[in-house]
Protein backbone atom coordinates (compact mmCIF):
# COMPACT_ATOMS: atom_id res chain seq x y z
CA UNK A 1 0.00 0.00 0.00
CA UNK A 2 1.36 3.72 -0.75
CA UNK A 3 2.89 5.46 2.23
CA UNK A 4 0.69 8.10 3.53
CA UNK A 5 2.31 11.84 2.86
CA UNK A 6 1.84 13.52 6.15
CA UNK A 7 -0.08 16.89 5.87
CA UNK A 8 0.42 19.84 7.56
CA UNK A 9 -2.29 21.35 9.00
CA UNK A 10 -1.89 25.52 9.62
CA UNK A 11 -4.73 26.75 11.94
CA UNK A 12 -6.90 29.41 10.69
CA UNK A 13 -6.01 32.77 12.07
CA UNK A 14 -8.59 34.37 14.08
CA UNK A 15 -9.93 37.60 12.25
CA UNK A 16 -10.11 39.97 15.12
CA UNK A 17 -13.71 42.21 15.93
CA UNK A 18 -14.36 45.09 17.22
CA UNK A 19 -16.91 45.22 19.32
CA UNK A 20 -18.76 48.32 20.04
CA UNK A 21 -19.96 49.15 22.90
CA UNK A 22 -24.28 49.21 23.23
CA UNK A 23 -25.23 52.97 23.20
CA UNK A 24 -27.11 53.73 25.82
CA UNK A 25 -30.86 54.34 25.43
CA UNK A 26 -31.53 57.97 26.57
CA UNK A 27 -34.16 58.50 29.17
CA UNK A 28 -36.42 61.14 30.37
CA UNK A 29 -36.97 61.19 33.98
CA UNK A 30 -40.47 63.06 34.81
CA UNK A 31 -40.53 65.10 37.43
CA UNK A 32 -41.91 63.83 41.04
CA UNK A 33 -46.14 64.61 41.45
CA UNK A 34 -46.36 67.03 43.87
CA UNK A 35 -48.75 65.61 46.71
CA UNK A 36 -51.73 67.67 46.84
CA UNK A 37 -51.94 69.46 49.92
CA UNK A 38 -55.06 70.77 51.55
CA UNK A 39 -54.68 74.03 52.84
CA UNK A 40 -55.35 74.65 56.36
CA UNK A 41 -58.36 77.04 57.28
CA UNK A 42 -57.41 80.46 58.32
CA UNK A 43 -57.63 81.38 61.72
CA UNK A 44 -60.98 82.98 62.58
CA UNK A 45 -59.91 86.59 64.26
CA UNK A 46 -61.33 87.37 67.55
CA UNK A 47 -64.82 89.18 68.12
CA UNK A 48 -65.46 91.51 70.74
CA UNK A 49 -67.84 89.70 73.18
CA UNK A 50 -71.64 91.01 72.80
CA UNK A 51 -72.92 93.38 75.75
CA UNK A 52 -73.53 91.63 79.02
CA UNK A 53 -75.86 92.17 82.04
CA UNK A 54 -74.63 91.33 85.20
CA UNK A 55 -76.04 91.48 88.62
CA UNK A 56 -74.68 91.10 92.07
CA UNK A 57 -77.32 88.75 93.55
CA UNK A 58 -77.38 86.66 90.51
CA UNK A 59 -73.56 86.48 88.88
CA UNK A 60 -71.91 86.17 92.07
CA UNK A 61 -68.00 86.53 92.01
CA UNK A 62 -68.57 85.98 87.91
CA UNK A 63 -65.27 87.40 85.94
CA UNK A 64 -66.25 87.68 82.35
CA UNK A 65 -64.62 89.35 79.17
CA UNK A 66 -67.00 91.92 77.87
CA UNK A 67 -66.11 96.01 76.11
CA UNK A 68 -69.77 96.73 77.02
CA UNK A 69 -72.84 96.41 79.70
CA UNK A 70 -74.72 97.01 82.75
CA UNK A 71 -73.87 96.02 86.41
CA UNK A 72 -76.29 96.47 89.14
CA UNK A 73 -77.19 95.08 92.52
CA UNK A 74 -80.20 92.89 91.18
CA UNK A 75 -82.57 92.87 94.50
CA UNK A 76 -85.57 94.53 94.04
CA UNK A 77 -87.02 96.82 96.07
CA UNK A 78 -84.15 96.83 98.20
CA UNK A 79 -81.02 95.04 98.64
CA UNK A 80 -80.53 92.77 101.72
CA UNK A 81 -78.52 93.52 104.75
CA UNK A 82 -75.07 91.65 105.20
CA UNK A 83 -74.04 91.59 102.16
CA UNK A 84 -70.54 91.38 100.29
CA UNK A 85 -71.13 90.16 96.68
CA UNK A 86 -68.95 91.17 93.50
CA UNK A 87 -68.15 90.58 89.82
CA UNK A 88 -64.87 91.69 88.24
CA UNK A 89 -64.73 92.47 84.28
CA UNK A 90 -61.58 92.10 81.98
CA UNK A 91 -61.45 95.58 79.73
CA UNK A 92 -59.18 97.94 79.55
CA UNK A 93 -59.56 101.50 79.98
CA UNK A 94 -63.35 101.40 80.92
CA UNK A 95 -65.36 104.40 81.75
CA UNK A 96 -68.16 103.67 84.00
CA UNK A 97 -71.29 105.83 83.80
CA UNK A 98 -73.73 105.95 86.70
CA UNK A 99 -77.42 105.87 86.13
CA UNK A 100 -78.86 105.51 89.51
CA UNK A 101 -77.51 105.55 93.23
CA UNK A 102 -79.35 104.59 96.79
CA UNK A 103 -76.98 103.16 99.02
CA UNK A 104 -77.58 104.20 102.95
CA UNK A 105 -75.67 107.84 103.29
CA UNK A 106 -72.86 107.75 105.99
CA UNK A 107 -69.62 109.36 106.80
CA UNK A 108 -66.81 107.72 104.17
CA UNK A 109 -69.40 105.34 103.52
CA UNK A 110 -68.97 102.97 106.12
CA UNK A 111 -71.77 100.68 106.84
CA UNK A 112 -73.50 100.43 102.96
CA UNK A 113 -70.94 101.26 100.03
CA UNK A 114 -70.54 100.63 96.59
CA UNK A 115 -66.93 99.78 96.27
CA UNK A 116 -64.96 100.21 92.64
CA UNK A 117 -61.55 98.20 92.84
CA UNK A 118 -59.02 98.71 90.16
CA UNK A 119 -55.50 96.83 91.31
CA UNK A 120 -54.73 97.40 94.88
CA UNK A 121 -57.31 101.01 94.60
CA UNK A 122 -60.85 101.04 96.27
CA UNK A 123 -63.22 103.63 95.87
CA UNK A 124 -66.71 103.72 98.07
CA UNK A 125 -69.47 105.23 96.80
CA UNK A 126 -72.75 105.75 98.53
CA UNK A 127 -76.01 108.42 98.97
CA UNK A 128 -78.70 108.87 96.44
CA UNK A 129 -76.77 110.80 94.08
CA UNK A 130 -75.60 108.98 90.97
CA UNK A 131 -71.89 109.95 91.00
CA UNK A 132 -69.78 111.43 88.42
CA UNK A 133 -68.44 108.98 85.50
CA UNK A 134 -65.13 107.03 86.62
CA UNK A 135 -62.54 106.61 83.66
CA UNK A 136 -60.62 103.66 85.19
CA UNK A 137 -56.99 102.58 83.86
CA UNK A 138 -55.90 99.02 83.99
CA UNK A 139 -56.84 95.66 82.56
CA UNK A 140 -59.97 94.70 84.88
CA UNK A 141 -62.28 95.94 87.52
CA UNK A 142 -64.21 94.90 90.39
CA UNK A 143 -67.85 96.58 91.46
CA UNK A 144 -68.45 94.90 95.18
CA UNK A 145 -71.58 95.97 97.23
CA UNK A 146 -70.44 95.73 100.92
CA UNK A 147 -73.81 96.18 103.91
CA UNK A 148 -74.09 96.33 107.26
CA UNK A 149 -76.92 94.69 109.31
CA UNK A 150 -79.40 97.67 109.07
CA UNK A 151 -81.10 100.21 106.59
CA UNK A 152 -81.11 99.58 103.17
CA UNK A 153 -81.77 101.23 99.91
CA UNK A 154 -82.93 100.44 96.52
CA UNK A 155 -79.54 99.72 95.40
CA UNK A 156 -77.32 101.20 92.25
CA UNK A 157 -77.11 100.44 88.79
CA UNK A 158 -74.00 101.86 86.40
CA UNK A 159 -73.25 100.95 82.42
CA UNK A 160 -69.84 100.54 81.22
CA UNK A 161 -67.94 100.68 78.01
CA UNK A 162 -64.41 99.54 77.49
CA UNK A 163 -61.90 100.00 75.04
CA UNK A 164 -61.17 96.29 74.68
CA UNK A 165 -61.32 93.29 76.43
CA UNK A 166 -58.57 90.57 77.34
CA UNK A 167 -59.56 88.40 74.59
CA UNK A 168 -59.98 91.36 72.07
CA UNK A 169 -57.49 93.96 72.77
CA UNK A 170 -58.94 96.76 70.44
CA UNK A 171 -62.66 97.11 69.26
CA UNK A 172 -61.23 98.93 66.04
CA UNK A 173 -62.71 97.82 62.60
CA UNK A 174 -59.73 96.71 59.71
CA UNK A 175 -60.04 98.75 56.58
CA UNK A 176 -61.25 97.58 53.88
CA UNK A 177 -59.05 96.71 51.02
CA UNK A 178 -59.88 99.41 47.62
CA UNK A 179 -62.28 98.57 45.23
CA UNK A 180 -62.22 99.71 41.62
CA UNK A 181 -64.28 102.60 41.23
CA UNK A 182 -65.27 104.96 38.54
CA UNK A 183 -63.44 108.20 39.10
CA UNK A 184 -65.46 110.72 40.47
CA UNK A 185 -65.23 114.43 38.91
CA UNK A 186 -62.95 116.49 40.56
CA UNK A 187 -64.88 118.57 42.96
CA UNK A 188 -63.94 121.77 45.33
CA UNK A 189 -61.94 120.56 47.93
CA UNK A 190 -63.67 121.50 51.38
CA UNK A 191 -61.09 123.32 53.70
CA UNK A 192 -61.14 121.06 56.93
CA UNK A 193 -59.15 120.96 60.21
CA UNK A 194 -58.77 118.16 63.16
CA UNK A 195 -58.44 118.78 66.59
CA UNK A 196 -54.48 118.28 67.73
CA UNK A 197 -55.94 115.97 69.94
CA UNK A 198 -57.09 113.48 67.84
CA UNK A 199 -53.93 112.16 66.43
CA UNK A 200 -54.84 108.78 64.46
CA UNK A 201 -58.44 108.50 66.16
CA UNK A 202 -61.44 108.59 63.76
CA UNK A 203 -64.21 108.43 66.29
CA UNK A 204 -64.49 109.77 70.03
CA UNK A 205 -61.47 110.23 71.90
CA UNK A 206 -61.38 110.65 76.08
CA UNK A 207 -59.21 112.64 77.55
CA UNK A 208 -56.68 109.94 78.74
CA UNK A 209 -56.34 109.55 75.10
CA UNK A 210 -58.59 106.02 74.79
CA UNK A 211 -60.08 105.87 71.14
CA UNK A 212 -64.09 104.98 71.18
CA UNK A 213 -65.29 103.64 68.11
CA UNK A 214 -68.62 104.68 69.34
CA UNK A 215 -71.19 107.60 67.29
CA UNK A 216 -71.21 111.04 67.77
CA UNK A 217 -74.30 111.12 69.57
CA UNK A 218 -72.22 109.06 72.61
CA UNK A 219 -69.49 111.34 72.31
CA UNK A 220 -71.59 114.34 73.14
CA UNK A 221 -72.89 112.88 76.64
CA UNK A 222 -68.96 113.52 77.72
CA UNK A 223 -68.29 117.18 77.75
CA UNK A 224 -64.42 116.59 77.99
CA UNK A 225 -64.03 114.08 74.90
CA UNK A 226 -63.18 115.13 71.39
CA UNK A 227 -65.80 113.83 68.38
CA UNK A 228 -62.60 113.30 65.65
CA UNK A 229 -64.84 111.50 63.01
CA UNK A 230 -66.84 112.41 60.40
CA UNK A 231 -70.02 115.09 60.84
CA UNK A 232 -68.10 116.75 63.97
CA UNK A 233 -67.45 120.19 64.59
CA UNK A 234 -64.57 121.94 62.47
CA UNK A 235 -62.52 123.57 64.64
CA UNK A 236 -61.26 127.37 63.66
CA UNK A 237 -59.23 130.00 64.55
CA UNK A 238 -60.10 132.06 67.36
CA UNK A 239 -61.01 135.61 66.62
CA UNK A 240 -58.04 138.05 67.49
CA UNK A 241 -58.43 138.91 71.09
CA UNK A 242 -59.90 142.43 71.73
CA UNK A 243 -56.87 144.79 73.27
CA UNK A 244 -58.52 146.48 76.02
CA UNK A 245 -57.59 150.04 77.00
CA UNK A 246 -56.05 151.34 79.45
CA UNK A 247 -56.75 153.67 81.52
CA UNK A 248 -54.24 156.26 83.44
CA UNK A 249 -54.79 157.12 87.18
CA UNK A 250 -53.73 160.45 87.94
CA UNK A 251 -52.26 160.09 91.51
CA UNK A 252 -54.63 162.20 93.91
CA UNK A 253 -51.41 164.12 95.68
CA UNK A 254 -51.39 164.03 99.36
CA UNK A 255 -53.38 166.37 101.37
CA UNK A 256 -50.79 168.73 102.98
CA UNK A 257 -50.92 168.65 107.35
CA UNK A 258 -52.65 172.00 108.08
CA UNK A 259 -49.63 173.81 110.45
CA UNK A 260 -51.31 174.76 113.91
CA UNK A 261 -51.52 178.54 114.17
CA UNK A 262 -49.66 180.11 117.14
CA UNK A 263 -51.50 180.71 119.91
CA UNK A 264 -51.17 184.66 121.01
CA UNK A 265 -48.58 185.13 123.23
CA UNK A 266 -50.56 185.01 126.31
CA UNK A 267 -50.94 181.38 125.68
CA UNK A 268 -47.82 181.01 126.60
CA UNK A 269 -46.69 180.36 130.30
CA UNK A 270 -43.92 181.84 131.88
CA UNK A 271 -41.67 178.63 130.81
CA UNK A 272 -42.52 179.02 127.42
CA UNK A 273 -44.17 176.08 127.18
CA UNK A 274 -47.66 176.37 124.99
CA UNK A 275 -51.26 176.14 126.08
CA UNK A 276 -53.10 174.86 122.50
CA UNK A 277 -56.09 172.98 124.50
CA UNK A 278 -57.78 174.36 127.06
CA UNK A 279 -57.44 178.30 129.38
CA UNK A 280 -54.59 179.86 130.15
CA UNK A 281 -55.01 181.68 133.67
CA UNK A 282 -53.81 184.73 134.52
CA UNK A 283 -50.99 183.34 136.50
CA UNK A 284 -49.45 181.57 133.30
CA UNK A 285 -51.19 177.80 134.56
CA UNK A 286 -52.51 176.00 131.67
CA UNK A 287 -56.34 174.63 132.44
CA UNK A 288 -56.68 171.58 130.21
CA UNK A 289 -60.27 170.57 128.10
CA UNK A 290 -62.39 173.71 129.83
CA UNK A 291 -64.29 175.05 127.08
CA UNK A 292 -64.76 178.62 126.26
CA UNK A 293 -67.61 179.32 128.34
CA UNK A 294 -65.37 178.50 131.78
CA UNK A 295 -62.85 180.88 130.15
CA UNK A 296 -64.68 183.77 129.69
CA UNK A 297 -66.67 183.34 133.03
CA UNK A 298 -63.01 183.78 134.43
CA UNK A 299 -61.70 186.67 132.10
CA UNK A 300 -59.11 183.75 131.00
CA UNK A 301 -57.24 183.43 127.46
CA UNK A 302 -59.22 180.35 125.63
CA UNK A 303 -56.49 178.59 123.64
CA UNK A 304 -57.28 176.09 120.78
Amino acid sequence: PPTPVPTTQTPPTPVPTTQTPPTPVPTTQAPPTPAPTTPSPATPLPTAPASVDLTLRDDHTVITDAVSGTIGDGYAPQYEDNLRREVTVRGTDCLLTWTSMDVETAANCRYDAVQVQVGGQVEALCGTQPPAPMQLQGDEFTVRLVTDGSVTGAGFELRFECAGSASVPSTSVPTPAPTSAPTPAPATPTPSARPPQCSSCSACMATNGVCYQRTLQWCDQYPTFTWCGAGGPVPTSAPAATPVPTIRVTPTPPRPTPTPATPPGRCTDPLGGVCTAGCMASNGVCYRDLNRMLCELFQWTYCS
